[in-house]
């Protein structure tokens, strides 16, 4: 086989899957000097010569292979951590991918009491794999890529609905510690008409709170409401007027969790192969960053 190219310009050397191409080619015979299919540019061919590869017996004989660790594209996960599945009550809802699952004393249709039954709700949903494990509740995308990434489940959980409220007494609820314990950055608690959202700092004008303590200010601010701390963790909120208007009062908690940990995977071309200190890589066909294509087998011990 005989390849005639110019020498290039050093400036414009070819990448390196452009040499990984050419190599594949010359070692699986595919490239000749008639042959206009796979006709590689002139960089190219001078930088998989460069390479040393053995062209008269083609093989792996003195290549030089590109030392790198290419990786496939994985799906996204949404993880429900067994402390946010604990405080749901029957009627608080997760709505995920626009499907709303109820918690119910006995499950029916889109309904679940248990870790596993939502598990099963979510693996119903198109593109989406739900499982459980020892109570926490997963749900993996089909689609790969970081494009994946953020999809988000949202958790209503009535904290409370006032009560007590007459003539001479005033309603009142508490809002638990565990509840307020599974608040985190942008979520939600919303009562009487006016929403809170936690954040990284408490601005009682903006309705934002940093932790239990600012989020007592911003409901104590409240016309019709007065707020506290109760048994160091839980909020009590208790009308300012006596008067059965004020119960009934429902206070929402609103946890929002978003899918995270797909990756995008390497772009390659079929047939390139590269290496690193634990593994040979192969590309089994034209990989994008959508793709899995990539496979791997150890590079093994020492051997005599």
């Amino acid at each position: 086989m005989t390849i005639a190219t110019a020498f290039p310009d050093p400036a414009t050397l070819a990448t390196d899957i452009e040499v990984a191409a050419v190599v594949a080619a010359l070692l699986t015979g595919t490239l000749s000097g008639s042959d206009t299919t796979h006709a590689p540019t002139n960089k190219a061919t001078y930088d998989a010569l460069a390479l040393k590869a053995n062209l008269t017996n083609p093989a792996f004989v003195s290549v030089g292979l590109p030392n790198k660790k290419p990786v496939n594209a994985t799906g996204t996960t949404l993880t429900l951590p067994v402390a946010d599945l604990a405080i749901l009550e029957i009627g608080d809802t997760i709505v995920f991918e626009e499907v709303i699952c109820t918690k119910a004393a006995q499950a029916g249709e889109g309904e679940f009491n248990s870790a596993a039954e939502l598990a099963a709700l979510l693996n119903d949903l198109e593109g989406w794999t739900g499982a459980e494990k020892d109570g926490v509740v997963t749900a993996t995308s089909d689609a790969l890529g970081v494009a994946q990434n953020g999809k988000a489940a949202t958790i209503t959980h009535r904290g409370i609905s006032t009560s007590n409220g007459s003539a001479v007494t005033k309603a009142w609820g508490v809002l638990s510690g565990d509840d307020l314990a599974q608040l985190a950055l942008g979520d939600r608690v919303t009562f009487d008409e006016a929403t809170f959202t936690k954040a990284a700092e408490t601005n009682v004008s903006a309705n934002t709170f940093a932790d239990t303590a600012g989020l007592i200010s911003c409901l104590d601010d409240m016309t019709d409401w007065t707020a506290e701390i109760t048994n160091g963790v839980n909020i009590k909120i208790e009308a300012a007027e006596n008067g059965t208007a004020y119960n009934d009062k429902i206070c929402n908690l609103i946890y929002v969790r978003m899918s995270a940990g797909a990756v995008n995977g390497t772009v390659g071309v079929a047939n390139e192969i590269c290496a690193d200190d634990s593994y040979l890589y192969h590309c089994i066909g034209a990989n994008t960053i959508t793709g899995a294509n990539w496979r791997r087998i150890a590079r093994g011990g020492v051997y005599y």
